[in-house]
This record gives C-alpha cells, sequence and structure tokens, in this order.
C-alpha cells in the first residue's frame, strides 16, 4: 500500500470520528514489512518474515477526555468499530481540562538518507549471508570462541498521520540492525562478548566488524578478577552511554516526568548541571540516524533541540499536550512503538557534543581507572542514582588496559557524573538512537566483590 492510500485511510477514519461526535481526532496509520534471521550456536534457528499494518485512532471530547482503539486491517467496518471504541472510552473516560488541543498543521522537516532502496530491495538469501559471514568473523577470532548467537533484521515503515485539525503527513524510512553475543571458552572458564550495528542504510551492516568485535571481546573478557570496593575514575564507552545517558538523561527531561515531579531533574531548567564542556542535543535531524524523521508520532516537524549547553540545562522535551500546559511549543519528541498505543514522550537521536581527546588520551589521563563497557542498568528516575553492573568492563593502569573485571559495580548520582566529567572523547558511534563518544569522570564508587 503507497503512502497516499494510508494518507486516504487515516482521512476517511478522522472524517469518521468527527461526524460521529468527536471534538477532536487523530490517525495514525502504519504500514511495516521486516524480516529477520535468528543463528543460535552456530545453527540458523529462523528466518521469519512479517507485515505488520494497521491504524490507531485518538479522540477527544470537549471535556478532554480522550479514546483510543486500533485496527489491525483497513476495511471499513474495522475502522468503523475501533472509531466507536475509541468515542466510548472518552465519552466513559474522566474530563481533562489541561488538554488544550491536537497540532496544528505545519511542513515537516526536511531530512536525509532514511529510506535506502538497497534495504528494502534485501532477499531472504541476502540476510541470512549476514548472518553466516557474521559468524565466520567470530570463528575466525580464534579457537576459544565457543558458540555464538547473531540476528539480523531488515524493516521497511510507511506512516502516515491525520488529524482533524489539517495534518495530514506521510514518510517512508528503512531500517537495519546486526547482533552478536559469542561465547568463548579457556580451561573450563567462559565469557561473553558483545556487538551491534544499527541505522538506515546498508552500508551499517558490517559483519566483519560484529562478529570479530563480539569474538574478540569474549576472548579478552577470559581470566576476570575480582577487584576490591574504592573511588575511582571511570571512562564510560558509548555502549554504556546508550543506557545511561539513553534513558537516565532521556527519561529525566522528558516532560511528563518533570510536570509529575518524577525527574531527578525538576526545577533545574537554566542551571548549571554540568561541566562546561558537556553540550547534549537531542536532533532529528541527523542524516541516516534511526531516530530522525521529517516529523514526531503527531505530525508535528522534527527539530534540533539544545538540551544542555556547556553544563546548563537548556530544555526539556515536550510532544503537544504537555507543551501546552507551559505554554511553549513542543519539541517534536512524541514518539510511538506502533499503532496500538498514543503517543509518549522520547528521545529521537541524543547526540553528545565530541571532545578532542582519542580513546588512548582517556586512559593516560588519569594512573588507574575503570573502563565500563557496557552495562544493562539504567539510574533511577526520581533520585538520579545509578548502580550500573559492570556486565563488562577493564581495569586499566598508565595508560593500559590491565585485565577484565568481574563481579563489580559503579554507583555515582546522575548529577555527581555531569559535575566529574573530566574529558570527552572523539570516538563518537551510533549506538542505536545515541551518539556518542566514550566520556571520563574523575571519580565513581566501584563496588568490588574482592
Amino acid at each position: 500500500m503507497s503512502r497516499l492510500d494510508l494518507l486516504q485511510v487515516g482521512k476517511r477514519a478522522v472524517e469518521l470520528a468527527v461526524q460521529r461526535g468527536a471534538h477532536q481526532a487523530e490517525a495514525f496509520v502504519v504500514d511495516t514489512r521486516s524480516t529477520s534471521v535468528r543463528m543460535d550456536r552456530w545453527e540458523l534457528k529462523r528466518t521469519r518474515a512479517v507485515r505488520d499494518y494497521g491504524i490507531g485512532i485518538r479522540i477527544y471530547d470537549t471535556r478532554g477526555s480522550m479514546g483510543y482503539a486500533y485496527a489491525t486491517t483497513f476495511d471499513t467496518a474495522a475502522i468503523e468499530q475501533a472509531v466507536t471504541a475509541a468515542l466510548a472510552q472518552a465519552k466513559a473516560g474522566t474530563p481533562n481540562p489541561e488538554f488544550k488541543s491536537l497540532p496544528s498543521p505545519k511542513l515537516p522537516t526536511p531530512v536525509s538518507d532514511i529510506y535506502d532502496e538497497e534495504v528494502a530491495a534485501l532477499t531472504d538469501q541476502q540476510i541470512v549471508a549476514f548472518v553466516l559471514q557474521t559468524a565466520d568473523a567470530a570463528r575466525s577470532v580464534g579457537p576459544e570462541v565457543y558458540s555464538a548467537s547473531i540476528e539480523a533484521e531488515v524493516s521497511e515503515t510507511e506512516v502516515a498521520i491525520v488529524n482533524s485539525l489539517g495534518v495530514e503527513a506521510t514518510t517512508r524510512s528503512t531500517f537495519c540492525d546486526l547482533a552478536a553475543e559469542v561465547t568463548a571458552k579457556r580451561e573450563g572458564e567462559m565469557s561473553s562478548g558483545f556487538e551491534f550495528v544499527s541505522g538506515r542504510c546498508l552500508s551499517v551492516l558490517d559483519p566483519s566488524f560484529v562478529g570479530r568485535r563480539a569474538a574478540e571481546e569474549a576472548v579478552r573478557s577470559l581470566g576476570a578478577q575480582k577487584i576490591e570496593t574504592k573511588r575511582m575514575p571511570v571512562i564510560l564507552s558509548p555502549l554504556a552511554l546508550f543506557r545511561i545517558f539513553g534513558r537516565g538523561l532521556g527519561d529525566a527531561v522528558n516532560a511528563e516526568n518533570v510536570q509529575r515531579g518524577r525527574s531527578y531533574l525538576k526545577g533545574l531548567l537554566g542551571q548549571e548541571i554540568g561541566v562546561k564542556g558537556l553540550t547534549i542535543l537531542d536532533d532529528a535531524t541527523v542524516p541516516g540516524a534511526v531516530g530522525t524523521a521529517p516529523f514526531d508520532a503527531e505530525g508535528v516537524p522534527s527539530q534540533c533541540t539544545t538540551v544542555i549547553e556547556n553544563g546548563v540545562l537548556r530544555s526539556y522535551l515536550y510532544d503537544t499536550f504537555t507543551a501546552f500546559k507551559e505554554n511553549r511549543e513542543s519539541t517534536g519528541n512524541a514518539i510511538r512503538s506502533d499503532y496500538t498505543s498514543p503517543p509518549r514522550i522520547g528521545i529521537t537521536n541524543l547526540v553528545v557534543k565530541p571532545g578532542t581527546k582519542t580513546f588512548e588520551d582517556l586512559l593516560a589521563e588519569v594512573k588507574e581507572g575503570l573502563f565500563l563497557l557496557y552495562t544493562w542498568d539504567v539510574p533511577n528516575l526520581a533520585t538520579g542514582d545509578l548502580s550500573a553492573n559492570v556486565a563488562a568492563g577493564y581495569l586499566f593502569r598508565d595508560g593500559a588496559i590491565a585485565y577484565p573485571v568481574k563481579q563489580a559495580t559503579v554507583t555515582i548520582n546522575m548529577r555527581d557524573l555531569f559535575k566529574r566529567i573530566i574529558a570527552i572523547g572523539n570516538d563518537v558511534r551510533h549506538v542505536h538512537n545515541v551518539i556518542t563518544p566514550s566520556i571520563l569522570i574523575a571519580e565513581a564508587t566501584v563496588a568490588g566483590a574482592k
């Protein structure tokens, strides 16, 4: 189905909702085609092709009460049923005097490199080949490489957004990613390594990089040692910052969280919260980036928002509802996982401005410290306290990696983290929708098990 057809589906749903008494109405129409291939322990386990399409209908009555329903087909009867359900929800819902309006129409922001014909044209066999090449690259690292789990996914998505105020926006995009988790074994000891790439264009899919890096990390992690608890400098890699900043900062500058009093950055707008060299943007216009789009999930034009500028907190991130509550403009940060739920606030591309130091410079900056390669933990939203298990990390001394560590945790408050940054690297990576270099902080508590 073409974008024009999706637009007509959305217009039909909105017109029907208004005819049946909706004060304001919105339709979010999506058509996604995706293919994924998975390998477990060197064996291909699954090749799956999925087409998922549907429409989400959001309706407000004159009291500001919202109703939401969706349909998984574009049949007239299914859309009518969804409109009826959304109207019934709005009628039965609680009035919300803080609701002002859905967004008015504006021109989308021109963006580039979000659709790649080569990704859209990939066959199942080609995707399988990427997985097999990744496995070969992992095996080539050496005999200690024991097993691997590898997954590749590609998708093509078309979106249309229509509302009763005149918003009519369409776009299409592609996405691809490749991830590997490799296990290494030596004399009965086992360890793992992880690597992935993601983006809009075929050029990001690098099987040699993903396979080798994951396998090298697995082998390098063998012989991990326990360390004593102490305060020390910590280098945070882009993979670690994907969680720590992507969630730990992204959720904290979410205007809904701030307005509800559940963010550790509440009330700090305009204040210095970090070192002068720290500048962080939310930029939905970065060419080819995962979070780039011409408009957000409500049809508001995308933009670049300065979140932190030279250590000063400059802006929270808003959708239309939270922006109207403060008589502000939306920053274009409404996002959706799919058509089955209403929009929420989220980051687009969180961009940390790089410094001038190489990773080797960061290692040499202090005599001894911990390099946190990745963690799956995120800070507490209300307090900013971070307790990050070292999923992969290394002790470094005198400018060189000394040995891998195990059973360790990095603890620090996010507001302290921002102020203790002593160097920002130039080794920028796109880790999904977080674009950042490594960062060296002067001190954190590293809780060891020794």
